[in-house]
């Protein structure tokens, strides 16, 4: 960030306006929305999902680290905090969800063959 030209530093030349709004702008938006889909082919959709919530939080430590912001207040943290416990819990729910409907389909199976086999005697 410029310091002589703030945040919106790039509205004030026309120039630099058309570079972000059509150059830089649709690459990191192509990149930062297909890369999440890249990497659930090739890991768990849980760990994908973790690292796309904790982008913002990391972000901010490479800006303290950088010296460009402040350190995360607690509320940040809790918030983090927040997040991942719902996005646990949604998982184990999901999992468990899982579980029964493969055990039904199970069950299921085995009934057919308990009368599949009965019909052949």
């Amino acid at each position: 960030m410029n310091p002589e030209r703030g945040a919106f530093g790039f509205l004030s030349s026309f120039s630099d306006c058309l570079m972000v709004l059509m150059v830089i702008a649709p690459i990191t938006g192509v990149i930062g929305n297909t890369v999440p889909f890249i990497l659930s082919k090739h890991f768990k959709f849980d760990i994908v999902i973790y690292a796309v919530v904790s982008i913002p939080f990391v972000s901010q430590l490479i800006a303290v680290l950088f010296g460009q912001d402040k350190m995360p207040g607690a509320r940040t943290f809790g918030g983090l905090c927040i997040i991942t416990a719902g996005l646990i819990i949604c998982n184990n729910g999901n999992k468990t969800r899982i579980a029964d409907k493969i055990n039904e389909i199970i069950a299921k199976h085995k009934k057919m063959e308990d009368y599949s086999l009965s019909q052949t005697f």
